[in-house]
């Protein structure tokens, strides 16, 4: 149906949720899960599904990831 399951708050160690909010989510085919933020902020997170703590990766240039997309051929 799409319809969304709330499993847990996507926070950082300290609790604080990202800045902007999650405007994309992505698995790689390791099974590692991203996110971009919303709102113009434009960060590029991980986030551990197990815990829902997101580590910080870094920075677009002032505006929001609102897609994430695997590359069909990753390069090494």
């Amino acid at each position: 149906t799409g319809e969304a399951t709330f499993l847990r708050r996507v926070t950082d160690a300290e609790g604080d949720p990202p800045e902007g909010g999650i405007g994309s989510l992505q698995f790689d085919r390791d099974g590692r899960l991203f996110a971009g933020t919303g709102r113009r902020t434009g960060n590029l997170l991980r986030i551990d599904p197990d815990t829902g703590i997101y580590t910080l990766i870094g920075h677009a240039f002032s505006s929001a990831i609102g897609g994430l997309a695997l590359r069909a051929n990753p390069v090494d």
